[in-house]
């Protein structure tokens, strides 16, 4: 799916420490077309329209309000490393985006067949799984889990801003190796733990997992070792985020080739010919 779309202003900005914010645009048009797994890319424009900043391929993370503002409004995170695309900004401040293209593939995947899901992901990769949380959690059909890894709670400031998935019966296991945030230790730990306690109850569980190359592919390796179905999201694969410069290519067990953010975005981990990589 692509749609191109205006310029469009800043309608709110929720700075949330470490450099890491999250941004709401007036896109009425693309929040209703927003789905979970759309990417959107953004470059900052000058009064006079210019780009003043590179383009860059960002998760669409909620069409729900931020801070009060009025729905039907886009809410994207924006990462510390591309923190030059709303630094400097303060309240009422008039500010202009490009909003280039509303692209990737939704995810309208069947899980019908599993009776409960876990969505792992690493550092800000785990915001790619928020807006899949939520659709799955209205149609109350799965019991969700969202498991995020962090090196230290301040690494994730957005996590606190998820309550309204708690509020609709999704479990949230923040994990961090300094204790600061959940469980001590790596998110693998409590994602086996998970895994292993539903297998006991006979639950079929699938394996959702966001984040570098190397860690969905470890995530792949631990639902793989217990029979468990695993889809990925190698998230430090997205290029221009239309599938044209190939940099999200995953090759493919068939001899062929899968380009994730234009493709699947969500790709079985089956399907992926992993020896091609160079993974510890």
């Amino acid at each position: 799916m692509a749609a191109t779309f205006a310029k469009t202003g800043l309608a709110a900005c929720v700075h949330l420490g470490r450099g890491v914010s999250i941004i709401e645009l007036a896109l009425p048009n693309a929040a209703k077309a927003a789905k979970p797994g759309h990417l959107i890319s953004l470059q900052r424009l000058n009064p006079a329209g210019e780009a003043t900043s590179a383009c860059v391929v960002l998760p669409v993370f909620g069409v729900s309000p931020v801070a009060g503002a009025r729905a039907e409004k886009l809410q994207v995170l924006v990462p510390r490393k591309h923190a030059d695309l709303i630094a400097p900004l303060w309240p009422g401040q008039d500010v202009q985006f490009g909003a280039f293209a509303l692209s990737g593939q939704a995810w309208d995947l069947d899980f019908a067949g599993f009776d409960a899901l876990l969505l792992v992901g690493e550092n800000e990769s785990a915001a790619h799984l928020v807006m899949l949380a939520q659709h799955l959690a209205s149609g109350k059909a799965h019991e969700l889990t969202l498991l995020a890894g962090a090196e230290t709670r301040e690494a994730m400031p957005w996590f606190k801003l998820l309550s309204f998935l708690s509020d609709a019966g999704v479990s949230l296991m923040p994990a961090a190796p300094d204790g600061s945030f959940g469980h001590r230790g790596e998110v693998f730990d409590p994602l086996v733990s998970e895994l292993e306690a539903g297998l006991a109850r006979d639950k079929r569980i699938g394996v959702i997992a966001a984040g570098s190359l190397a860690f969905v592919h470890r995530a792949a390796e631990l639902a793989r070792d217990r029979g468990t179905l695993c889809y990925v999201l190698p998230t430090d694969r997205f290029g221009c985020g239309k599938g044209l410069c190939g940099s999200c290519e995953l090759p493919t067990q068939d001899g062929g080739a899968l380009r994730v953010c234009s493709s699947l975005a969500l790709v079985s981990a089956q399907e992926v010919d992993w020896p091609k990589f160079s993974l510890s």
